[in-house]
């Protein structure tokens, strides 16, 4: 037994006598060096490109197999214009000798110093890699069992590796450039580094790249970093990456901002097995705005789904527009854009995004509800959205110097019509593809200084065809109620309205909209429109329908009818006018009229005023496009000394009185046809004088006969 043991100890004495010498004697007695001609020839035959070493090859053997070679490149394929495909300045690989024995790989750290790869596709479509492939699909084909004239290489195969370590990756000054014939791109990849931990399975691997980006097109160069700790199990297909963090600090014009600075912080467990992803928490820092939020995703390598929450912290989307370069907003309150946020779920697939409960806050405005697009294709939308208050005034441009802001910017009263016809150019094409079903609600909306409460719009959209119904509202102590339909299927959009008003104080809501009362009284409105058109004046000039109204127990101010009679007579008889009879305004007990609309011009034939002095009639045409007036009233004063402003007019009663009104809607002018007056007043007293005598002569009846002739 002692024989034995001597033998095996003095076996193994030798084995490592034998090694320490073949670490001593192979690299004084081999030159590696020598035998850079056969490697090249041995690379090319294999890949049947050039391949050059330039600097010297070091070779060690214990207690490290390891090899260090100097400049090599790899050539390119025919037909493209850079020369080397790859290459590098220094590799340094060296595996450890005794653990091979044990059918076990331990690596030193691999270094691979000024990497330099060409990555290239020609205008025909093919790229310098692919030659490369083709021979490696070649040989797998040629090497199968059963082929003919190959031997079959069953039972061949190299025994299996039980353990694989590598002591870590070093790349540095490495760049990659990527050359697209067939689409004009050009993307290079500059001053890579990357740096890894040890390599072993079942242990986490520290990663930290850092790179330089620079594309065309689009047009984009900045720097890219990425640390973290990666924890592969590649039997299980589970991949872990602890503590990621990604910045980001890109520049260009294919930027929407001039610099794109990004933070990422976050943990990644990506289970391919599982077809799972979970991102629990997610960490943005992105233009100013902070994000916090978790994602969860499944099915990756079929149809992936996903649930996610996101939390944007209160951020300025002042500061924020600043930094995407775009011009700074002007807006009538400065201190609005100030602060938003944003708290939501999100689910969805490839195909489509919900976002149930919605929560954000913009300025002094809370949103809460729900958003969806069930589908991308199209695209369809769903919404049910509501908002406290919305003070719209706020954000417009500030008012003209020397101008009063409640008459800076006036602007009708807002319906389903009218703000259709101040859009701009109707995209028809989104317009006919949208699928949409939702309902919004605005507590209060302050809007051209309207003030109107209890919003509801219900708005859906089907092959072309948007309807809003119902459109409800509360304003000025009444109502107002509507319904709307935009027809985009022609080569023309159709629009019609329905629209009524009930119980509205014309008074206030003309005060806040021009900043001018000049009509007051309870007033009632209903309106059909309907209009056609790509942009607002088209709209306006194709604009008809019918619109019925009436206003009661109010006053129209900045005119006296009784009183610009009074000076029309005086003027007439050459008398100095009397004094103002009242305030400068005409009360109604009741106004009513219709209004006929034929291409932009409004017509109305019925218009009628009762008032304690006069009742009114009017006619005449409104023309909405160019906005001017050309109108008649005809006043008729049933009382005088008992009425507003009758004193002096006694002697006008029952006479027909026209007042001509025409000019522009902002500066509108009245006048009284004098002509008119005189001759109506000299009919009267000559018929009063005829039929006086007539009577004294033949009787009454005889008086009545003359009455015909001056009519």
């Amino acid at each position: 037994m002692k024989t034995v043991l001597k033998i095996l100890l003095s076996v193994v004495a030798l084995v490592v006598v034998l090694i320490v010498l073949a670490a001593i004697l192979v690299p004084m007695l081999v030159n590696p060096n020598d035998y850079k001609g056969r490697i090249a020839e041995e690379v090319q035959k294999q890949t049947g490109r050039t391949f050059s070493i330039e600097g010297d090859i070091g070779l060690s053997v214990f207690p490290w197999l390891g090899l260090e070679v100097g400049k090599v490149a790899l050539g390119n394929a025919p037909g493209f214009s850079d020369p080397v495909f790859a290459g590098a300045d220094r590799i340094d690989v060296r595996i450890k000798l005794l653990p091979l024995l044990h059918k076990e790989v331990e690596m030193d750290t691999v270094v691979l110093h000024g990497l330099r790869v060409s990555l290239a596709r020609n205008k025909q479509g093919r790229t310098n890699w692919q030659d490369l492939t083709e021979r490696e699909s070649a040989k797998a084909g040629a090497g199968k069992p059963g082929a003919a004239g190959e031997a079959t290489t069953e039972g061949a195969e190299a025994p299996p590796i039980t353990a694989l370590a590598i002591g870590g990756i070093d790349i540095r000054d490495g760049r990659i450039v990527w050359s697209d014939a067939t689409a004009g791109q050009h993307y290079v990849v500059d001053d890579l580094s990357l740096q890894t931990g040890a390599i072993a399975a079942g242990r986490p691997v520290d990663l930290d790249l850092e790179l330089h980006v620079q594309a065309d097109k689009p047009r984009i160069g900045g720097k890219v970093s990425l640390k973290g700790e990666l924890e592969p199990d590649l039997k299980a297909r589970l991949y872990k990456v602890h503590a990621l963090a990604l910045k980001t600090n890109l520049k260009g014009e294919g930027l929407p901002v001039q610099t794109l600075d990004l933070s990422l912080d976050t943990d990644v467990t990506v289970d391919l097995a599982g077809q799972t992803l979970s991102m629990p928490n997610i960490r943005l820092d992105l233009m100013g705005a902070h994000l916090e939020g978790a994602v969860a995703a499944e099915q990756l390598l079929g149809e992936p789904r996903y649930n996610a929450s996101l939390d944007v912290a209160p951020f300025s989307p002042r500061d924020l527009m600043e930094r995407l370069g775009m011009p700074p907003v002007k807006t009538a309150d400065p201190a609005v854009l100030g602060k938003a946020s944003l708290s939501t779920r999100i689910s969805g697939t490839a195909k489509s995004v919900s976002l149930e409960p919605l929560t954000a806050s913009f300025d002094d405005t809370k949103l809460e509800g729900t958003l969806a697009v069930p589908s991308f294709a199209g695209p369809a939308v769903r919404f049910d959205l509501r908002a406290d208050a919305i003070d719209a005034d706020r954000y417009l441009p500030p008012p003209v110097e020397g101008q009063p802001a409640a008459t800076a910017a006036p602007a009708p009263a807002v319906t389903p019509a009218t703000a259709a016809a101040g859009a701009t150019e109707l995209p028809l094409a989104t317009l006919r593809a949208l699928d949409l079903d939702g309902r919004l609600q605005v507590g209060k909306l302050k809007i051209s200084n309207l003030r109107i409460s209890d919003i509801v719009l219900k708005l859906t959209g089907k092959n072309g065809v948007l309807k809003l119904d119902p459109a409800e509202a509360q304003l000025y102590q009444g109502s107002y109620r509507g319904q709307a339909q935009l027809d985009a299927r022609g080569k023309l959009p159709r629009l019609s309205a329905q629209e009524k008003l009930t119980g509205i104080q014309v008074g206030p809501l003309l005060k806040d909209l021009t900043g001018k009362d000049q009509l007051t009284g309870t007033a009632q409105a209903d309106a059909s429109l309907q209009t056609v058109g790509l942009e607002p004046q088209a709209m306006k000039r194709a604009l008809n329908g019918t619109i019925a109204f009436s206003v009661t127990d109010g006053a129209v101010k900045g005119i006296n009818i009784g009183q610009k009679i009074r000076e029309a007579k005086a003027k007439l008889r050459g008398e100095p006018a009397l004094a103002e009879g009242g305030p400068d305004q005409e009360d109604f007990t009741e106004l009513t009229g219709t209004v006929k609309l034929t291409n932009g011009i409004a017509t109305n034939q019925d218009l009628m005023a009762k008032s304690p002095l006069l009742r009114v009639e009017g006619q005449g045409t409104v023309d909405l496009v160019h906005e001017q007036l050309d109108y008649v009233l005809t006043t008729v004063i049933v009382a005088t000394a008992a009425g507003q402003g009758g004193k002096g007019l006694e002697d006008l009663k029952g006479l027909p009185i026209p007042i001509k009104i025409t000019g522009s809607f902002q500066d509108p002018s009245y006048k009284v046809d004098l002509k008119r007056v005189v001759t109506n007043e000299v009919k009267q007293k000559v018929q009063q004088k005829a039929e006086k005598k007539l009577e004294e002569k033949f009787g009454d009846k005889a008086g009545g006969l003359l009455k015909g002739l001056f009519k």
